[in-house]
């Protein structure tokens, strides 16, 4: 696995979680990053392409609901090319104190140190088998 793509993810996800703004690590973003999101929310879309429209995504339907999201990632796996799958533990904490804690694993691939498409999952299983991996 390439440290330098590992070294782009835990610095992605450490940057997010420090300050739960997503415009603070849109720099390790491609600027023409494509976003499949693993659940569809109402009012979201299937694919999100470019920076512009990942920080829409992400602070209309990720970060916008609830007061804080903490992104973990609790493994890396090395897939096909420059690909990463981390299994992430989501904890999303609502302005009115309820708290969901929720495995959503996501399928990264990095060009030139930068995020190019992030492919989110609900299914383990099915997040292993697109990044080419068995458990």
């Amino acid at each position: 696995m390439s440290e330098e793509n590992i070294e782009v993810l835990r610095a992605f996800y450490d940057g997010f979680n420090r300050s739960g703004d997503i415009g603070d690590v849109l720099h390790y973003v491609d600027p023409d990053v494509e976003v499949h999101p693993g659940v569809i929310a109402p009012d979201s879309k299937a694919e999100y392409h470019g920076r512009a429209a990942f920080r829409e995504f992400f602070e209309s339907i990720v970060t916008g609901p609830w007061e804080t999201v903490i992104i973990e990632p609790t493994e890396m796996i090395e897939a096909e090319g420059n690909r990463v799958l981390c299994l992430d533990r989501w904890r999303f904490r609502g302005r009115d104190g309820i708290e969901i804690n929720r495995e959503l694993p996501n399928l990264f691939t990095l060009r030139d140190g930068l995020i190019s498409r992030i492919d989110g999952f609900t299914d383990t299983v099915e997040a292993l088998e697109a990044a080419g991996v068995s458990e």
